[in-house]
């Protein structure tokens, strides 16, 4: 079904998902409805207008689970490397390594930190909640 382009609130993106549902959407591992971030405390999406296309569904999908996916890549015994200011080689030099998930944290960018090259973890030398969960995970 061909859809012109709107900007649509989060009340009429949940009849969206569910057309998109009927007409045989394929989504990602990650994909599914996106009042489900609202639910689970995400309320920026009630503020928004939204595009109605399957693309911004996986895009906002893709954006939202972010930290889920890195805490499944740590589960899987996968480090994580913070990439600052770079969206070229870093990352692909991690994705050339089963064990490596690389990732670009905006709050690492406003943060000080060391860098343990030999044990591929972030020592941060700030209070950032983020950093600090981050250095948790890389210590195991």
């Amino acid at each position: 079904m061909n859809v012109l382009p709107q900007r649509i609130t989060l009340d009429d993106w949940d009849q969206r998902y569910a057309e998109l549902c009927r007409d045989g959407l394929c989504e990602p591992a990650y994909g599914g409805c996106l009042r489900r971030h609202v639910d689970d405390g995400d309320r920026r999406l009630l503020r928004l207008r939204l595009d109605n296309s399957a693309a911004a569904l996986r895009l906002w999908n893709f954006l939202l689970t972010e930290e889920d996916r890195l805490r499944q890549s740590q589960a899987a015994g996968k480090r994580l490397v913070g990439t600052l200011k770079d969206l070229g080689t870093v990352p692909v030099l991690a994705y050339a390594f089963d064990n490596l998930v690389a990732f670009f944290s905006l709050c690492c960018a406003q943060h000080n930190f060391n860098y343990v090259a030999k044990t591929v973890m972030w020592r941060p030398l700030s209070t950032c909640p983020f950093l600090n969960s981050l250095a948790r995970w890389n210590a195991t």
